[in-house]
Parts: structure tokens; sequence; C-alpha cells
């Protein structure tokens, strides 16, 4: 499981990467490394909402500060570019998924922005309820 998952999140990575390439970025490397950072970052918080919500779990969710906030997202930008970028990891992920069909390129950055937009549209709705749930 551990494998799958981390390729799902070197995938994301590729797929992020390509996409700032086409879109001709001045920076693609850590405009994608941005991008994955931003959706693992509101992720962690969708699931602290969400074991709120459900179960009598609450992490750190009223706890967060602009300082908490910034320094969250830098820890997982380190973790990002070291798991990601340094020592040349970025060209053999490149090289691990140059040789995959268009197809299966389109169905990979399909999934890829499926993700990021549930990812987005999660945070407001799981939010949203938290306040109304809460309010009763």
């Amino acid at each position: 499981m551990l494998n799958t998952i981390l390729l799902f999140y070197k995938l994301r990575f590729h797929s992020l990467y390509n996409w700032q390439i086409k879109m001709k970025s001045l920076s693609p490397d850590f405009s994608a490394l941005s991008m994955l950072s931003v959706s693992i970052w509101l992720n962690i918080i969708n699931l602290n909402i969400a074991l709120h919500l459900f179960l009598p779990i609450d992490v750190f969710l009223y706890n967060l500060t602009p300082v908490s906030v910034i320094l969250t997202m830098i820890i997982i930008m380190i973790v990002n570019y070291f798991s990601l970028i340094n020592n040349g990891r970025l060209k053999r992920i490149n090289k691990e998924f140059e040789n995959h069909s268009q197809e299966k390129i389109r169905s990979e950055n399909k999934i890829t922005t499926i993700y990021m937009i549930l990812t987005f549209i999660l945070f407001p709705i799981l939010n949203g309820l938290i306040v109304i749930i809460d309010k009763l």
C-alpha cells in the first residue's frame, strides 16, 4: 500500500510538473512543488475536519495561527523538495513516467485534475459543515 501511495505522490508531481512546462512557467519544478504542497496541506486540514465531524477527535483545527500555517507549509515544501527534486530525483521521476502512452498520460492528468479540484472543493464544504454543526 505504501508503494501505491508513493507512486500516486510521484505521479501527481509529474503531472503538475508537465502541466507547468506546457504553461511555460518560469520555474515548473517550484510551481509543481508549491501546488502539490498546498494540496497536501489542504488534505491534512480536510482530514482533521472530517475526523472532527465524524469522531470526537480534534488535532489542531482551532489552533491554527498564520505562523503555524506558514511553518507547516514550509515543512511540507522542504519534505517535498527532498523527496521529489533534490539530487536528481526529478530526472528519475520523469524517466520513470516517460514511456507512458499518450492515452495513459491523459488518464493520469485527468486523475490529477480531479484530485486537485476535489481537494480545493472539499475544504470550504467541510468548513461550512463544521460551522453549521458547531452552532447546533
